[in-house]
């Protein structure tokens, strides 16, 4: 990696398209025979809505196949699937 990435999300996307300011990240990754899994952390947990996001990429065609966001919320751990998409 020649740079670590930034995190950005739109808090309400139903009734607005505006992103968050860029949120500092640390990724992993980890590889598979198939696939590529790669582990973004805010390098500031307390400046960020997640705790963490996966994104898993397939090593052939090199697009995005899956995520997961995970993310605290009253106390508990949630998880939510989502499908990556570059803009």
């Amino acid at each position: 990696m020649s740079q670590q990435p930034f995190m950005q999300f739109i808090p309400n996307y139903k009734k607005s398209k505006k992103q968050t300011e860029k949120i500092q990240a640390v990724a992993n990754t980890y590889e598979g025979e198939t696939q590529v899994l790669y582990r973004v952390f805010a390098a500031n947990q307390t400046s960020s809505p997640v705790s963490c996001m996966d994104i898993v990429f397939d090593k052939r065609a090199g697009t995005a196949v899956a995520g997961e966001i995970y993310y605290p919320k009253q106390g508990e751990a949630y998880v939510a699937q989502y499908l990556p998409k570059r803009r």
